[in-house]
């Protein structure tokens, strides 16, 4: 057997995966796919929302916060608001981080939220004439996040 062929079959055994949401056994298109999903799973609301996770992780991860959270707790967290803003009920465009990254704040799963860009504004930069997002609701929204998780 030569190199490039230990190398060529080392890397098909590399591309063995198990389906985050089915557990079926399936391979990712590469060795540097992700493959989180099987094909029968996959659509592109997930590849977005995987993207989305995988960026705000990263961007935790380089200010040396925690990044902990998985694209399965995403998930579970966007259908407990029902794909709505956390504290307006508007649909959902972004990550919102209850503590921001700007304020030490990690991208695990008791601190991201879906928001809107609104609101992601409004809470840590008020502008004049516009109420911010009251503390009350804030304390309301992070006590859903441990009854997600409990």
């Amino acid at each position: 057997m030569t190199s490039s062929w230990r190398r060529y079959a080392l890397h098909e055994e590399n591309r063995d995966r198990v389906c985050v949401l089915c557990n079926k056994p399936h391979r990712a298109t590469s060795t540097l796919a992700k493959g989180l999903f099987c094909s029968e799973c996959r659509t592109p609301y997930l590849d977005h929302e995987d993207k989305r996770v995988r960026q705000a992780v990263g961007r935790a991860q380089r200010r040396g916060l925690p990044a902990s959270l998985t694209i399965l707790e995403w998930l579970r967290i966007i259908g407990h608001f029902n794909s709505q803003c956390a504290y307006c009920s508007a649909s959902f465009q972004v990550i919102e981080h209850i503590t921001s990254i700007n304020n030490s704040g990690g991208t695990t799963r008791y601190n991201c939220v879906p928001g809107c860009l609104s609101c992601n504004r409004l809470k840590d930069h008020p502008l004049p004439g516009c109420y911010p997002i009251s503390l009350e609701k804030i304390e309301q929204v992070k006590q859903e996040l441990q009854r997600i998780f409990s």
